[in-house]
């Protein structure tokens, strides 16, 4: 971080009471203010949809009874073994085709490092921030201090004047304008004092601070250097590794699984299952097999492709 000479030069006295803050101390809490955590809090969801992309559909178990005749009865016995209850046991799983779940998890991996580049975007946002915040509080903790010395030398010269008007010294209308003189240096003392608070209050909040009575000292930023001049090729490596560009990028990456998801949701996913009856009477051995699969008669996911594709 480049600064100028002029503001590095400054060493500001802290107002009564203010808690005088580095630029180190600046940026630490500037990482972890609320824009920040909720950029973190993002990445942590991204992440979290990781690990729901990328998974088999479950199985599907399967307990019911049939073939209860209310008519003639159930039958005396066990309820399980000698009643006449056709009860069934089966398990069903889908099978996914296409890579379905591949592309699936490939879109939420780019969306979390799209996230992990909006968090390093944004920690590099709020630290500028920062940092252009504190200086205008040393800017305007100088013009305080300037202020306060012009108002300071105002009534001094006006206490001279006025004992040189009671000697006869000057005249009536040149005492009168010392005095708006030294009204005026203390306007502008005030308007220098809210200021100060106004850029107090705006270094507060981007540091998440709930008091307003800040300070900095400039003396503790680090010092001036010139810039280094950059040719087009290490210009664009470094505007390639910025993180908001890798997060574009990563998005760009997720839009194209997405689109490819899509497109293999064409291919219809199939479900296997089995039951194992038993009914008494009839048989304790019974299998049923069972394969399921939607039919795509007159929509072929068009909706979800356009979109994707769009």
């Amino acid at each position: 971080m480049k600064f100028s000479p002029f503001l590095v030069a400054l060493v500001l006295a802290a107002p009564a009471g203010a808690e005088t803050l580095g630029l180190a101390e600046l940026l630490r809490l500037a990482a972890g203010n609320a824009d920040v955590a909720m950029a973190r809090a993002g990445l942590e969801a991204a992440r979290a949809d990781v690990v729901a992309a990328d998974h088999a559909p479950l199985p599907q178990l399967t307990l019911k009874s049939s073939q209860m005749d209310l008519q003639h009865g159930l039958g005396g016995g066990n309820l399980f073994a000698d009643k006449r209850i056709d009860k069934s046991l089966g398990l069903d799983w889908t099978w996914e085709r296409g890579g379905k779940r591949s592309l699936r998890t490939s879109a939420a991996r780019s969306a979390a490092r799209a996230a992990e580049g909006d968090l390093q975007d944004v920690r590099r946002q709020q630290l500028g921030l920062v940092v252009a915040a504190g200086i205008d509080l040393a800017a305007a903790q100088q013009r305080v201090d300037e202020i306060a010395e012009l108002k300071h030398s105002a009534d001094e010269l006006l206490t001279a004047m006025r004992a040189r008007h009671r000697a006869g010294d000057i005249s009536a209308q040149d005492l009168a304008r010392a005095e708006i003189e030294t009204g005026r240096a203390g306007v502008d003392l005030a308007q220098a004092q809210a200021d100060r608070r106004r850029a107090s209050l705006a270094l507060a909040r981007l540091i998440g601070r709930s008091d307003d009575d800040l300070s900095v000292d400039a003396s503790l930023w680090p010092a001036w250097r010139e810039p280094v001049a950059l040719d087009d090729a290490r210009r664009g490596a470094l505007a390639a590794g910025r993180a908001d560009v890798q997060a574009a990028e990563a998005r760009v990456l997720a839009a194209q699984s997405q689109l490819d998801g899509a497109l293999a949701a064409r291919k219809s996913d199939l479900t296997w299952g089995m039951s194992v009856d038993h009914f008494p009477g009839t048989s304790s051995r019974l299998v049923e097999l069972r394969l399921q699969m939607p039919l795509q008669i007159g929509y072929a996911q068009q909706g979800e492709i356009g979109r994707a594709r769009a």
